[in-house]
């Protein structure tokens, strides 16, 4: 659909002449989805703990630099780290993270492939 006729079904649409009209989709804040999905865990009993480091585990107890903590399950969020906290816990052991920065260049063709 044209700018105009976007316009008329979302108001605060931006969009560059033309806009892809998919009713069966939604648009959503990814970080409004996170904060409501720690709301409703939060209220469940389950704890979060932010911006620690992983120090080991002692049996089913967790050592980080914000203290110790023992459950039933621990969810890895350890981002580059994520492969090295899973092999302490006997996970993915050959498996690595093989951290990169990659570009993506739109070089034009001067003939076809």
């Amino acid at each position: 659909m044209d700018a105009a006729q976007a316009k008329e079904y979302e108001p605060g649409v931006f969009t560059y002449k033309q806009a892809l009209f998919s009713p069966e989709t939604a648009s959503l804040d990814p970080l409004d989805v996170l904060v409501a999905l720690k709301d409703d865990l939060m209220n469940a009993g389950v704890d979060f703990v932010f911006e620690a480091r992983f120090l080991g585990r002692k049996g089913n107890v967790v050592r980080t630099t914000q203290g110790e903590y023992e459950g039933r399950k621990v969810i890895n969020c350890a981002g580059l780290y994520a492969d090295q906290v899973a092999h302490v816990f006997g996970f993915g052991r050959k498996y690595t993270m093989l951290p990169f920065k990659g570009f993506i260049l739109n070089i034009p063709r001067t003939r076809p492939i």
